[in-house]
């Protein structure tokens, strides 16, 4: 027996079998996509590096046509890593672009990736694209159509009270699925056309793809960030393995002219120069006069013991160098045995 309206038929049993897993998936891209659209309207970190990027490119390009512009779109945000800089020295830190937005905007990667997490982002740039879904979600609403057609057709007949109810029950389901779907899309594209209004995008701009320059993005800002922090730190290490080499310089020179000291003292030591002063006058005196040379108590302490015998041992020379060119005669205060006057 030929089955009237057959299509109509296997479009509701199509329906009753898939829509809700259908709905689901394509639920689950809605909110994908409108979940990094909010993320990326809102994120505060983003617009700051952006800002920083206008500031520098209307700087470098002062005077140019390219001057004085209005703002710096998402898709420009991987060029800043291709716009290299002139090195200063052989330590410089900063070679692109990328690198003195990191150094200079003040904000840190995980901040950065707290705002765009990669997970949120792949979940919509990898799930179905912005402009399929709308197709999809159209393709449910046609067979809706067919279902409802079929339901018409049914009520028409008696015998078939049974189909006519589980059709109506499909169709009821399949069209509260649908329209809730609309409703969720309907948000969705208000919140990409706000995201690509704030940074300056066209309406019709490759959503997904913005997306992952995003992520990409963050990720060299990422590796920009650690380059920064490990050249930092080699930096530090130099400055203390300077200072150290100073320390250790300054302490050497040190210990060199300790050294130097503790030498001419001890040259000086081993070469006492005559003593000077009253004691050595008075001495020289006596010797002059051809008298033996007294020491008294007195003198004793107010000279060091090395002055005493150094003073002992001069005078003993000059006695001998007068006895020698001026030896008297007859001077009964002299004599040989006064030299014991020095023990």
């Amino acid at each position: 027996r030929r089955v009237p309206r057959k299509r109509s038929r296997v479009v509701i049993l199509w329906l009753a079998a898939t829509v809700e897993d259908r709905a689901l998936e394509i639920r689950t891209s809605v909110e994908a996509h409108s979940n990094a659209a909010i993320a990326v309207s809102s994120s505060s970190g983003l617009k700051r590096i952006l800002h920083l990027a206008l500031a520098i490119s209307n700087f470098t390009n002062s005077g140019t046509a390219r001057s004085n512009v209005a703002g710096v779109k998402l898709s420009s945000l991987l060029k800043l890593r291709n716009t290299k800089t002139t090195p200063t020295d052989s330590h410089h830190q900063i070679k692109n672009l990328l690198a003195f937005v990191v150094k200079h905007v003040g904000i840190e990667p995980d901040a950065l990736r707290t705002e765009l997490s990669s997970d949120m982002l792949a979940a919509s740039y990898l799930t179905t694209p912005r402009n399929e879904i709308k197709t999809l979600i159209n393709q449910l609403g046609a067979e809706l159509d067919v279902a409802k057609a079929e339901c018409e057709s049914l009520k028409g007949a008696s015998h078939q009270d049974i189909a006519l109810t589980n059709a109506t029950t499909i169709c009821n389901t399949a069209e509260k699925a649908i329209t809730e779907l609309r409703a969720d899309f309907d948000e969705m594209e208000k919140a990409v056309d706000q995201m690509l209004a704030t940074y300056g995008e066209a309406p019709n701009a490759d959503f997904e793809e913005l997306l992952r320059s995003i992520d990409r993005f963050v990720v060299y800002y990422e590796d920009e960030s650690r380059e920064l922090d490990e050249a930092d730190a080699r930096r530090k290490r130099r400055e203390q393995l300077a200072q150290k080499q100073q320390e250790r310089e300054k302490a050497i020179g040190v210990l060199q002219t300790n050294k130097y000291k503790r030498e001419a003292s001890s040259r000086d030591s081993s070469n006492p120069s005559p003593p000077t002063g009253g004691a050595l006058r008075a001495a020289l005196k006596r010797i002059a006069s051809g008298r033996a040379l007294e020491f008294t108590d007195e003198t004793k302490k107010k000279s060091s013991s090395q002055q005493y015998t150094t003073l002992k041992s001069f005078a003993h020379e000059k006695i001998s160098q007068i006895r020698g060119a001026h030896r008297p005669q007859d001077n009964d205060d002299y004599d040989d045995d006064d030299d014991d006057e020095f023990d």
